[in-house]
């Protein structure tokens, strides 16, 4: 049952409720809205690592930025955690050399056997040693318990 009918309200009153902003003010809005936008959906630069470069001191995310006009591209922390940085006003890694370093080395090692295996050994978990660790927390969980 809805609240209308729990009080007893049958009736609906029609009234008008005034506009709160004229047409030529929503229009207007609109259009600083369409003017304030900084891209048109597509990035005019392509960043490889976007968003995946940290700052090691302040431990920040950098993003891709242009400089001199587009004439070379970066990784920098965006403009507030800027002013958070010891290194103040933050670092500047140029793209082209840190994305070479990256793919360089994801090459060489996607394509070489041996260091594919041995990275993959790195990112699994011990499980061997996680099983001994749960062994000795259950012996000291009995020490303490007895």
């Amino acid at each position: 049952m809805d609240s209308e009918s729990q009080l007893g309200i049958d009736e609906e009153i029609p009234s008008k409720v005034p506009e709160l902003l004229s047409e030529e003010t929503i229009s207007a809005i609109k259009r600083r809205i369409k003017q304030n936008r900084t891209h048109n959906g597509k990035p005019k630069y392509r960043y490889l690592l976007n968003g995946l470069v940290i700052c090691g001191t302040c431990v920040r995310r950098l993003t891709g930025q242009p400089t001199n006009g587009g004439k070379q591209l970066v990784y920098r922390h965006v403009r507030a955690s800027r002013k958070n940085c010891p290194l103040s006003p933050g670092i500047w890694v140029q793209t082209t050399g840190l994305e070479d370093a990256v793919l360089w080395k994801l090459f060489r090692t996607l394509g070489n056997r041996k260091a594919m295996e041995r990275a993959m050994r790195q990112g699994q978990p011990d499980n061997k040693g996680i099983k001994e660790n749960l062994k000795r927390q259950e012996r000291v969980q009995d020490e303490i318990v007895s």
